[in-house]
């Protein structure tokens, strides 16, 4: 019985003699991936807005104060709007890391919206227009083209 005992003991110290070794090498392995990818948010961002008055200027002002709650540090970069803030973003290593850019602005970059199902749109806005008479439909699904607008047209009409 003492034998057992002890070759018991010797076969866990022995799988602790090895296993703890590449247990740590594995734990340090994950720390050094960990701190050479940083894959937690920056804590830092310059933040391309528009010149100072503009609505975008108004909505980094904000962002400051949102992102200052979750420990972010937000720098204001004003700008002379949407073109300069695409510019700024192209710069390789560039001094700006997120910019307010008008959907749109940049024609080099592919814009696709979804088209929308018009006779869908119609079909929701008249149960809609039944249900709450009093409701005026302004703007409407995906791009709002003519299309959509022709069909929150046609719901106007019908149901007033």
């Amino acid at each position: 019985m003492r034998d057992r005992f002890r070759v018991t003991l010797l076969s866990f110290r022995d799988l602790i003699a090895t296993a703890v070794p590449f247990i740590l090498l594995a734990v340090g392995l994950l720390a050094l991936a960990y701190w050479l990818l940083d894959p937690a948010p920056p804590r830092h961002v310059v933040l391309a807005t528009g010149q100072d008055q503009g609505a975008y200027a108004e909505f980094g002002k904000r962002y400051v104060e949102l992102l200052k709650e979750n420990g972010i540090t937000v720098h204001l970069r004003e700008t002379a709007g949407a073109a300069e803030n695409i510019a700024l973003l192209r710069e390789p290593g560039g001094e700006v890391d997120i910019a307010f850019v008008q959907g749109g602005a940049d024609d080099a970059l592919p814009v696709s919206l979804d088209e929308g199902d018009i006779p869908d749109l119609r079909a929701a806005l008249n149960s809609l227009r039944r249900r709450l008479p009093a409701l005026r439909i302004v703007g409407g699904c995906c791009g709002t083209d003519a299309r959509h607008v022709s069909a929150l047209w046609d719901v106007q009409g019908e149901a007033g």
